[in-house]
């Protein structure tokens, strides 16, 4: 059982039901488009089978998706981070994910030992020009290298 708070309250997290064991996995799309998170949002250990969209998402309080697994897509096309995010220990596969036109804003936005980055890898805004890369988007030694555990 996967726990879902509307987007637009004080805190959205999408979370395992107590004992129950299993990570939470969306086997079909996950739509999120234009989505406003108001609070902190938690997308810990979450699964996307199908391609997972967060297209014009705001998110203003802190978002977490550590160990998340993206294995049909995932595109936050537009998205503004203005509270920070960590996508440490994430799953991209081999389908796209694209950050492109992404506000990242002042805070930490954190892509720390990824667990698969691609092939294809990520697509952001400096893959052409590293210099274009936010200061506040961690690893500064960019692409980030993926966990060896």
């Amino acid at each position: 059982m996967v726990d879902i708070l509307p987007a637009r309250t004080k805190s959205s997290q999408i979370r395992n039901q107590p004992n129950r064991g299993q990570s939470p996995t969306f086997s079909s799309d996950a739509l999120f488009v234009s989505a406003e998170f108001s609070g902190d949002a938690r997308f810990d250990g979450v699964s996307f089978s199908g391609s997972a969209r967060f297209d014009d998402a705001s998110f203003s309080g802190s978002v977490r998706f550590d160990d998340t697994t993206f294995s049909g897509g995932v595109w936050f096309v537009s998205a503004e981070f203005s509270g920070g995010a960590r996508f440490d220990g994430v799953f991209f596969s081999s389908s796209p994910a694209r950050f492109e036109e992404v506000r990242f804003g002042a805070k930490t936005v954190s892509f720390g030992e990824p667990k698969q980055w691609g092939p294809p890898p990520p697509v952001f805004d400096w893959d052409h020009d590293i210099r274009q890369k936010p200061a506040n988007v961690e690893p500064q030694s960019w692409p980030p290298a993926v966990a060896t555990d």
